[in-house]
């Protein structure tokens, strides 16, 4: 038993309490930890496609020590997405330290893809088709 569920039991029939179960019944936690409306758009979009990532903000350690956090990823596929909106990628220090944090990814082993935010935003088919090929 969680603190949570203990919590609840204790709450009984509490005003608020029977909606938070039914919350906590349809949302596993930790199962989403989206920072952005981007991400979280991505995110419906690939559930919608049956193709819901394995981790969301997941860390992958470099060999060398380091690592760097990705957006989403496919294990079995070694696939991450980044889904990149202006606001965050408009300097060039973070144009260049995108570049080489994906080299880096990609030589361990990983292939990464970027969306962009007209792209999840404004072409979900799109984002979908081209998420389904690439995992095929």
């Amino acid at each position: 038993m969680t603190v949570i569920d203990d919590v609840l039991e204790r709450a009984n029939r509490r005003r608020g309490a029977a909606l938070l179960r039914t919350i906590l019944s349809e949302h596993h936690v930790g199962s989403t930890l989206t920072r952005s409306e981007l991400e979280e758009r991505f995110l419906a979009i690939s559930r919608d496609a049956a193709l819901p990532p394995d981790a969301v903000n997941a860390w992958i350690p470099y060999p060398h020590g380091g690592g760097a956090e990705v957006d989403f990823l496919w294990r079995a596929q070694h696939l991450i997405v980044e889904v990149d909106g202006r606001d965050v990628h408009t300097t060039r220090r973070a144009f260049d330290s995108d570049r080489w944090r994906d080299q880096q990814l990609m030589m361990i082993g990983w292939r990464v893809v970027r969306f962009t935010w007209r792209q999840v935003m404004f072409e979900p088919a799109y984002v979908a088709a081209t998420l389904r090929a690439l995992l095929a």
